[in-house]
């Protein structure tokens, strides 16, 4: 398990990117130009809550079936915890518990700590639970999908901060995440200037054209 010691970029920066629309279609089709393919369809993450706008640098951890079951829940070996003390105040914590589909990874309990940590978001390739909670705490939360399993004694912690998977996407520690109502992308740190810039570039061509064609359509 490894500190959540990356690099991080101008928090600046990082607010600009959060005003534009539809933010994770315009990184998606930067990204596609630069040869990457980093993003996450929204229908692979249906369950979601929140302000429905996350960007911030990834904190990683990974779940794997329990290999034999505790006799009580202080056996349990989840690691949201340690995780969410790893992140810094606007990180996204991206969970894959893909292979304990049935099992909740992250609940009510987990979500009042993410809040307390300051996490600014939570992506889950695995299921949730408590979702009532998870809205009134206003945590958000992007997943691909609910149950009322506990995933205590059922779930095991395998990595911290490690490279992880989410969808078909590999996922690495300190990642851009950009997350909204179409779905995630991953930007990797080393080009997210690049990224960003174009991004930025490219929302503003659109909204200076869309001014354009609404002002012809009035002709």
């Amino acid at each position: 398990m490894v500190a959540a010691d990356f690099p991080r970029l101008d928090p600046a920066l990082l607010e600009r990117l959060r005003q534009l629309t539809s933010v994770s279609s315009i990184v998606s089709d930067v990204m596609d130009g630069l040869g990457w393919n980093l993003a996450v369809p929204g229908g692979h993450l249906p369950i979601r809550s929140g302000a429905g706008v996350a960007i911030g640098h990834a904190v990683t951890l990974a779940y794997l079936p329990e290999r034999r079951r505790g006799s009580s829940p202080s056996d349990g070996k989840l690691a949201h915890r340690q995780a969410f003390s790893m992140a810094s105040a606007g990180d996204v914590v991206v969970i894959d518990a893909r292979k304990v589909p049935d099992a909740s990874v992250l609940g009510g309990l987990a979500a009042q700590s993410a809040t307390q940590a300051g996490v600014a978001g939570c992506v889950v390739d695995g299921s949730i639970r408590d979702l009532t909670e998870i809205r009134e705490l206003g945590l958000s939360v992007w997943a691909a999908s609910s149950t009322p399993r506990s995933g205590n004694l059922r779930a095991e912690a395998v990595a911290i901060n490690r490279p992880i998977g989410c969808g078909s996407v590999q996922v690495r520690p300190g990642d851009l995440v950009v997350a909204d109502e179409n779905g995630v992308c991953f930007i990797p740190f080393e080009i997210a200037d690049v990224v960003i810039s174009k991004a930025l570039n490219l929302a503003a061509e659109e909204a200076s054209q869309l001014a354009i064609d609404q002002a012809s359509s009035r002709r």
